[in-house]
């Protein structure tokens, strides 16, 4: 099964010749598609940016890829002839079709054509859609018709959108005087919209982090920063803390939550910001250099030049419980796309 799937991974990825380690590593995001695509698609997965719209069908591929689910905004309510469940009841499905779907295919291949787009054949709805919900008017009927009965809803197999199963007695109608109570029922389903259905479709904005936790913990593997118990802080100097703090957003950007380069000289600003300045003491007059008593004229200490020929040295620290939280950078928006209703 590993060999089957490594020859399967290589076949969807390479086209020939010698290719770099970069373009395997950027096609293995691709690689849940190759592999079980359809069961696995989620809303989050999917390139809101691409999605096309037309003659009320709606296309949204999966990010990287031309393949994705399609929905359908016009849905028409098909009956199926009731069958035999068992011996002692019958089943009739109730089914919510593509309505642009219903006489022929022709306008749903049209539109894969025109837009060059490949069809997952899923149907995916967030888990509060309302799937083929009995309607009231329904149960005030069966419950007219026979007093036993029960109602089950479901999604349907694509491109059916979703199933209302009814069952009721094959024999035996507990109203008496009702006669012919399946015909009247089959009736009532073919004059009647007997299904709620209804959809938002929406997407989630993934927040960009900056990963300081796990930064700051590679820069004390480092001896970059230094713990400091007592203080509760993470401390270093200054010069070594920007060096190797930049160092490290180049060779690995995505720590920084970054895809460019000048995105990871921004994101690496933010991160070096999140860390306080203190200035070092180092250097305390000795008493030989103590000013003389008999000086009248006041020394004012600057905490920024220890001496007329040298910058004073930095350290920067930062708190243990900010250095635990992660820097989020654009926060997550849930936006609606569209909504589906019958």
């Amino acid at each position: 099964m590993i060999v089957d799937a490594q020859k399967h991974f290589l076949t969807c990825y390479i086209h020939g010749g010698l290719f770099t380690m970069k373009k395997l590593l950027a096609a293995g995001l691709a690689s849940l598609a190759c592999f079980s695509y359809a069961d696995n698609i989620r809303l989050s997965d999917l390139d809101w940016d691409r999605m096309v719209q037309d003659n009320g069908i709606i296309h949204v591929p999966v990010k990287e890829l031309n393949k994705g689910p399609i929905w359908y905004q016009d849905y028409y309510q098909k009956v199926l002839n009731p069958t035999r469940l068992n011996r002692n009841t019958k089943v009739i499905w109730v089914n919510l079709n593509p309505s642009i779907r219903k006489d022929s295919n022709n306008a749903y291949y049209d539109f894969l054509n025109n837009y060059n787009v490949a069809d997952a054949k899923i149907n995916l709805f967030p888990d509060d859609a309302k799937l083929c919900e009995p309607t009231e008017e329904l149960i005030q009927e069966l419950e007219r018709l026979y007093t036993v009965h029960k109602l089950e809803s479901s999604i349907s197999g694509y491109p059916s959108v979703c199933k209302l199963k009814i069952i009721y007695p094959r024999d035996h109608f507990a109203n008496s005087g009702i006669e012919q109570a399946e015909q009247q029922l089959i009736s009532f389903l073919s004059t009647n919209q007997v299904v709620n259905f209804s959809a938002n479709i929406v997407s989630k904005i993934d927040p960009v982090i900056i990963s300081q936790p796990e930064i700051i913990s590679t820069l004390t593997k480092d001896n970059i920063l230094a713990f400091n118990e007592e203080k509760q802080v993470y401390t270093g100097k200054l010069t070594s803390f920007l060096y190797s703090s930049l160092k490290l957003a180049i060779n690995n950007p995505t720590l920084f939550g970054s895809v460019s380069d000048q995105e990871t000289m921004e994101h690496w600003q933010v991160f070096s910001n999140n860390f306080n300045l203190q200035v070092i003491n180092d250097e305390q007059p000795s008493t030989e250099e103590e000013t003389d008593s008999n000086e009248t004229e006041e020394t004012v200490n600057d905490p920024l030049v220890s001496s007329p020929n040298k910058l004073a040295d930095f350290n920067v620290e930062i708190h243990q419980e900010e250095a635990f939280k992660p820097i989020e950078l654009q926060a997550g928006q849930t936006i609606s796309r569209f909504n589906i209703n019958f």
